[in-house]
């Protein structure tokens, strides 16, 4: 999946940039409005400051899509570098009593790779989670927060065709970071635990009791649950993406409500 997620980055960056510049400029272009909706300490209205803080918007977009989508990129990259590995694994386990050209002291050794390979793994998606956690809370925190703001403002502005389509493509686009996060930590997880059914795959009936006492390791090990957060706040699965959709969803409803009840009134 590695040269999949180096495609869907930078697909996903112009996919993302490409429409949200051009309307950026439409909308600013031979009007005062500007790009993007915001405040000024300054006029922004005469030339050439407008132009200059629409160029100002334009630049500070392409930073914040760029640093978003790459550090996604990254992230998935390293998570599935795990996977591979776990996979590799997995795959060793299951057959290493049945390469027929082994013998019986070489299939002891064989076997201490494999726990060995296991430890280093672990150890990779410990430092892993060590590492990111912090940024991924920093990042899952914006990713929040913006759906927020983004159900704000298109109910806000319901009935404008181009800034609605704005606000969803901004949405849609956050929405599958969030995906990204969720499922790649999810596989993960779904991988360390594939070590118990590859242990219990392998033909461990029979096999000498160094051996088995060496797969009862391993598999006290894999029943260690592992799980990639935001922070220790939440679990990246599956969960936490249906629970943000449901919230998601919930405060659209409210504020549709609401206004409605404005109108009515």
């Amino acid at each position: 999946m590695i040269p999949w997620i180096q495609k869907l980055t930078i697909l996903g960056t112009c996919l993302v940039l490409g429409p949200h510049s051009i309307y950026m400029f439409v909308r600013s272009i031979g009007t005062e409005k500007l790009g993007l909706r915001m405040w000024t300490p300054y006029d922004a209205r005469p030339s050439p400051v407008h132009e200059i803080t629409v160029i100002i918007q334009v630049l500070s977009t392409l930073v914040d899509v760029t640093i978003f989508t790459g550090f996604v990129g990254l992230y998935a990259t390293l998570v599935a570098i795990a996977c591979t590995q776990l996979e590799k694994l997995q795959e060793g386990l299951k057959n290493f009593r049945n390469e027929k050209e082994l013998k019986p002291n070489t299939e002891q050794e064989k076997l201490k790779e494999h726990i060995r390979f296991h430890q280093s793994i672990l150890s990779f998606m410990g430092a892993l989670e060590d590492t990111l956690n912090i940024l991924v809370l920093g990042h899952f925190l914006v990713i929040v927060g913006a759906l927020c703001f983004g159900v704000i403002s298109a109910v806000a502005i319901w009935g404008n065709a181009g800034d609605l389509l704005q606000i969803i493509l901004v949405m849609c686009s956050i929405t599958a970071q969030l995906g990204m996060y969720c499922w790649f930590g999810e596989r993960l997880t779904n991988q360390a635990e594939g070590v118990k059914q590859a242990v219990w795959e392998s033909e461990w009936v029979g096999a000498p009791l160094q051996q088995q006492r060496d797969l009862a390791f391993v598999m006290a090990e894999a029943n260690k649950q592992f799980v990639l957060t935001a922070g220790g706040f939440t679990s990246l699965s599956h969960h936490t993406l249906i629970m943000v959709a449901n919230q998601v969803m919930s405060y659209t409803m409210f504020l549709v409500n609401v206004r409605d009840e404005n109108d009515r009134a």
